[in-house]
């Protein structure tokens, strides 16, 4: 990755991108910031709750723009809708390339993770977005599989996790966004830095 990347408009702006945007320059390398640990809520659905959805009028309804989703301790799901990693033809090297994939089988989830931070809107503002990983597998012909939970996963039984929200940190945004990069991607591989409350 570049450390300097021009101006889209071909000014002679140049942005730099910050530490945390940059391959590691060795192995040990790592970037970290210390969060507070807030509310803990127990967090439960039933049958027919989309999964993403209601995770994230939960944040809306709870003014948490940020949170940890963890600690899944009931899942089933019909269907399962994710983003997992795909290999392109068109380009080999774009490691992060993702495609929905969808499993209508009935699944168990196996594990959940993941956080909610705010996203930008379009039109300026913000909303809670949850960015959550999770692994599903067990019985019904369905393998283990895993990725990033999409809208339209719902409910078949019950789903109950932990979301404990965090505080004293606040968004980083990547160079495209913070440039006005028009075909900055829609979710931003963001970052965080420490604030005081």
């Amino acid at each position: 990755m570049n450390e300097v990347q021009e101006n889209p408009e071909g000014s002679s702006d140049e942005y730099t991108l910050q530490d945390w945007e940059k391959d590691a320059s060795h192995p040990e390398e790592y970037h970290h910031v210390k969060v507070e640990r807030g509310q803990d809520y127990m967090f439960r659905l039933n049958t027919g709750a989309d999964v993403w959805l209601a995770t994230q009028q939960f944040a809306k309804d709870n003014d948490i723009r940020f949170a940890r989703v963890h600690t899944i301790f009931h899942g089933g799901l019909q269907p399962a809708r994710f983003y997992s990693f795909a290999p392109t033809d068109d380009d080999p090297e774009d490691w992060g390339n993702e495609e929905p994939v969808e499993i209508q089988n009935h699944s168990m989830v196996i594990s959940i993770g993941g956080i909610i931070h705010p996203r930008p809107l379009e039109g300026g503002g913000e909303e809670p977005f949850p960015a959550m990983h999770f692994t599903i597998g067990g019985a019904w012909g369905v393998n283990t599989e895993g990725g990033h939970i999409l809208p339209g996963t719902k409910v078949k039984g019950t789903v109950a996790f932990f979301i404990t929200k965090l505080e004293g940190i606040e968004n980083l945004y990547p160079l495209a966004h913070r440039r006005g990069d028009p075909d900055a991607e829609t979710f931003p591989e963001s970052w965080y830095e420490e604030v005081e409350e």
